[in-house]
C-alpha cells in the first residue's frame, strides 16, 4: 500500500453573488464535475456517524490537528450508488479513503453491525467495525447540499461551490427524500472549498482573489450538529 497523499483544504465562506459570479468565471477555464447534470450542478447527501461522546465533534471544535471523521454518502437521491468514506485531517491538509457500498454493508453500517463489517473484504470496513465494537458509532446527523464544481489536473485541483447547505434535526434516515432541513448559514451565504496537491496554480489563484471570502474551519458536520444542539 503507497503512502497517503494528504491535500491542502481551504474553506470559505461567500456571498450568493459572489458564488453565481465564480460560477460564470470558473466555468470558462476550468472543467466542471463529471457528475454535474445539465444545469451544472447535483445534489449531495452525507450522513455522519460519531462516537456517544462526539468525539469527532468535539475534537473539531478544539482544533485537534490530527482527527477522522466518518459517514456515508450518495449523489441525486440516486442510492444505487452508495459510498461509504473516511476523511482525516491533519491540520490544513486532508486525506480521504472511499470503498462503494453493497445494499448488506450499507445497512451494517447504518445498523452498527460490527459482526458483519467484521468479515468485510475492505479495510476500511473492518476498522469501522472495531470503531462500533469499541467506541459504539451511530448516525449522528444528515447534512444536504447542492454543488457546483471544478477541475483542474495540475497539482489536482478541485474547487467546489456548496449551496444551500442544510441539515434535518435529529432525523438520520439517508434514504427519506422527503425530510425537513434547516440552514445552517445565514440567508446570502455559501460555501467555497478550494483543495489541491503541491500547489494552487497562479491563474487560478488570480480567478479567486478579488472574491470577497472568508477563510473559515468548520466543517459541515460540526455546523449541522451545532445547528441542531442549540
Amino acid at each position: 500500500m503507497g503512502a497517503q497523499v494528504y491535500r491542502h483544504e481551504y474553506k470559505y465562506r461567500i456571498s450568493s453573488l459572489s458564488a453565481q459570479l465564480l460560477s460564470k468565471r470558473l466555468g470558462l477555464v476550468l472543467r466542471k464535475d463529471k457528475n454535474a447534470g445539465a444545469d451544472g450542478g447535483y445534489f449531495i447527501r452525507s450522513l455522519y456517524f460519531d462516537d456517544i461522546d462526539h468525539t469527532a465533534f468535539h475534537e473539531k471544535l478544539w482544533g485537534t490537528s490530527e482527527r477522522a471523521k466518518y459517514r456515508i454518502r450518495y449523489y441525486n437521491y440516486d442510492d444505487s450508488y452508495m459510498i461509504f468514506e473516511k476523511k482525516s485531517k491533519n491540520n490544513l491538509y486532508s486525506h480521504k479513503q472511499s470503498v462503494e457500498l453493497s445494499y448488506s454493508m450499507t445497512e451494517a453500517i447504518l445498523k452498527s453491525d460490527h459482526i458483519t463489517l467484521s468479515r468485510a473484504d475492505e479495510p476500511l470496513l473492518k476498522e469501522y467495525g472495531m470503531l462500533c465494537a469499541t467506541r459504539l458509532m451511530k448516525p449522528h446527523v444528515l447534512v444536504d447540499y447542492d454543488r457546483i464544481a471544478f477541475t483542474y489536473p495540475v497539482s489536482n485541483v478541485r474547487i467546489t461551490l456548496d449551496l444551500n447547505v442544510r441539515t434535518a434535526p435529529f432525523k438520520t434516515d439517508i434514504f427519506d427524500d422527503k425530510l425537513g432541513t434547516i440552514p445552517v448559514f445565514p440567508e446570502g451565504e455559501q460555501l467555497m472549498e478550494v483543495k489541491f496537491n503541491e500547489f494552487l496554480p497562479e491563474f487560478i489563484r488570480d480567478l479567486l482573489y478579488d472574491i470577497p471570502k472568508t477563510l473559515v474551519a468548520n466543517s459541515k458536520y460540526t455546523l449541522c450538529l451545532s445547528t441542531i444542539l442549540e
